[in-house]
């Protein structure tokens, strides 16, 4: 990665006229100065070159000066300009992504369990390819779909473009295609599992997994059972908390409800409700906890799916604190975010 950064910038220099000529040191050098901001934080970046004791940071501004950083951070490049692909909107970033995703997966798929799920990279400037989920503790950005094993070691990261499915247009089978892109990456599935929530679920989706061989869970939206198969959410809510019911078992596929604090319906190719497992929860009329039956698909997903949040609620701690004007800063931040977390996981391994 770091030298076709080194490539490209220098080329984008050279295209502006400009003397500046960035070295592998320099390089390093200014990755080190990101990495620090993400657990030394200051009010501006500039504050790290004052000389004041109560701002200035000696190691930083001894290592590398203003300037220098600053021209770095202005011509940093991760594609030629010249030769870029109209089409993908993500076309100056696509490369930096392709090599992100073959260092992850350098070590081959070595986990048993996935999830796939949406993470946001913060932006707030104006882009096209801008989202708001306000469900989300990062409101506003980028959106990304990421496969990564169930303890959070990240696999695959795919840039959500908006036009990237459907020809200048959403596709309504987004939410599928992004799983299938996602799962294609691990080529043998013999003894992987891979989970995901009800924004990329439906029936079809789960027969097109079974018929490739991949075993996959999720919990689902009723609007996307097909009209065969039919479930009254309003029903289930009003009955007793813990009950549950199989609503649909066929061809590998089974479908199930359980009414916790609200009701859940979750689909599955390879697990069915049996066995059961004992959950304690609060019964406000008895006012003590009571044991109450749950699904073992439930159980199952409960344990494997949260891949992605622990991913990013292990890079929220050390987030980088440097912004930047050009659309594509935050996503070369993110990616540097990945590749750490994905480094320390493979060093706590060791």
């Amino acid at each position: 990665m770091k030298e076709k950064i080194l490539l490209e910038t220098n080329r984008y220099a050279a295209q502006k006229n400009t003397n500046f000529v960035l070295s592998m040191t320099d390089l390093n050098t200014f990755n080190a100065i990101l990495m620090l901001t993400g657990y030394h934080s200051l009010p501006r970046t500039r504050l790290f070159w004052e000389k004041e004791d109560d701002v200035g940071v000696a190691v930083v501004y001894e290592a590398m000066s203003r300037k220098n950083f600053e021209e770095i951070k202005r011509y940093i490049h991760f594609a030629d300009n010249d030769n870029l692909d109209t089409s993908d909107k993500f076309a100056k970033v696509r490369k930096l992504y392709d090599v992100t995703n073959k260092t992850l997966q350098q070590f081959g798929f070595f986990h048993t369990y996935y999830s796939i799920d949406e993470q946001m990279v913060p932006y707030t400037g104006k882009n096209s390819s801008k989202q708001t989920i306000r469900t989300k503790s990062i409101r506003f950005g980028y959106k990304n779909f990421v496969l990564s094993s169930d303890d959070g070691y990240p696999y695959f990261l795919d840039p959500y473009c908006g036009a990237k499915y459907g020809g200048g247009k959403v596709s309504k089978n987004l939410c599928a295609r992004s799983v299938l892109d996602c799962v294609t990456e691990i080529g043998d599935w013999s003894d992987k599992e891979v989970y995901f929530d009800n924004w990329f679920s439906s029936f079809s989706l789960l027969k097109v997994l079974k018929d490739q061989g991949i075993r996959a869970t999720g919990t689902i939206r009723v609007d996307r059972l097909g009209k065969d198969l039919q479930i009254n959410k309003k029903e289930i809510r009003h009955k007793e908390r813990g009950s549950m019911e199989c609503h649909y078992e066929e061809n590998g596929i089974s479908v199930t409800s359980w009414n916790d604090n609200g009701p859940v319906i979750i689909i599955s190719n390879v697990h069915s409700d049996l066995p059961y497992t004992s959950v304690k929860r609060w019964n406000p009329s008895k006012k003590c906890y009571i044991n109450i039956d749950r699904p073992n698909c439930i159980t199952l997903y409960n344990k494997h799916m949260g891949g992605v949040d622990s991913l990013d609620a292990h890079v929220s701690v050390y987030r980088i604190d440097v912004s930047g004007k050009k659309w594509y800063w935050p996503r070369y931040i993110s990616t540097l975010h990945v590749l750490i977390s994905a480094a320390f996981k493979v060093f706590r391994l060791a």
